[in-house]
């Protein structure tokens, strides 16, 4: 589809309240304008398109309503300075060592006037690296990294889109590192599998912790970081569903799930 029958198509846009407008340096509010661009295919650009007014709805949500003649890539943004990959922040600690598994939630404040740029939640590994898209230049920010809502450090960066910085962070002492494995064979076969796939998993007895945590096997074997007693969601995403189990992490359960008997459909999956 590339055109409506009646011509346009109105495209309703809720917009969080604590969006930072650069045409007035101030969270966005109801009468502000914002631009919305159309990307041209052939020719790799985007257009502006129109501007429409934000206003506020019967449930005082912020709103941008705009009138659409094609379908195409979309963008609502104000045009500024930035660069399309920020400096790689480098994750470290001077007491856990390079590969432990870490989830985070990482703040970035304009230092000029406090506003949050950006958040988000994310999971990686001491030693291993995170990097913001479309960052902005020559932007003093500060960032902090958060676990389970305790701050774990914060450190000032000059500009996003300079050179690489390191972060080094409190040791991560909430929580303990469960071991997890798995082994299993194939139909009319004695060959094992040590499977290779990602998952994830999301605490549901502390808000704090709540978000989802990415994590991954590798040859049958992965680790985690949990809050012992608490009542964990495991999803993977297999054959075009996501499939879900709860479980309560019990004090030193390093999980071996050991001689599964893998289905044909899962075999030619790993296979």
């Amino acid at each position: 589809a590339q055109t409506f029958e009646n011509g346009t198509l109105d495209v309703e846009l809720e917009i969080p309240t604590d969006t930072y407008n650069p045409n007035t340096n101030a969270n966005v509010q109801s009468g502000d304008v914002i631009p919305i661009w159309s990307y041209e295919v052939e020719d790799g650009e985007w257009v502006r398109e129109q501007d429409v007014v934000i206003s506020t709805n019967t449930d005082g949500q912020l709103i941008a309503t705009g009138e659409f003649s094609h379908l195409t890539y979309w963008n609502w943004d104000w045009k500024g300075d930035a660069c399309g990959f920020g400096a790689k922040i480098w994750i470290c600690s001077d007491v856990d060592p390079e590969g432990t598994p870490i989830s985070l939630r990482l703040e970035a404040i304009r230092c000029s006037d406090g506003v949050v740029w950006n958040t988000r939640n994310f999971s990686t590994y001491v030693g291993d690296c995170i990097q913001f898209q479309n960052a902005p230049e020559g932007e003093p920010i500060m960032l902090r990294l958060y676990y389970c809502g305790t701050l774990m450090g914060e450190q000032k960066i000059n500009d996003m889109c300079g050179g690489d910085v390191d972060f080094c962070i409190n040791p991560i002492n909430e929580g303990e590192l469960v071991s997890l494995s798995v082994t299993g064979y194939c139909p009319n076969s004695a060959v094992e599998i040590l499977p290779t796939f990602p998952f994830w998993y999301r605490n549901l007895s502390n808000s704090e912790c709540g978000f989802w945590h990415a994590a991954y096997f590798e040859n049958g074997n992965a680790t985690i970081r949990v809050n012992l007693g608490e009542m964990y969601r495991f999803v993977i995403y297999y054959n075009g569903r996501w499939i879900e189990h709860d479980a309560v992490i019990q004090v030193g359960s390093d999980i071996t799930c050991e001689s599964l008997p893998f289905s044909a459909e899962m075999c030619n999956f790993f296979q």
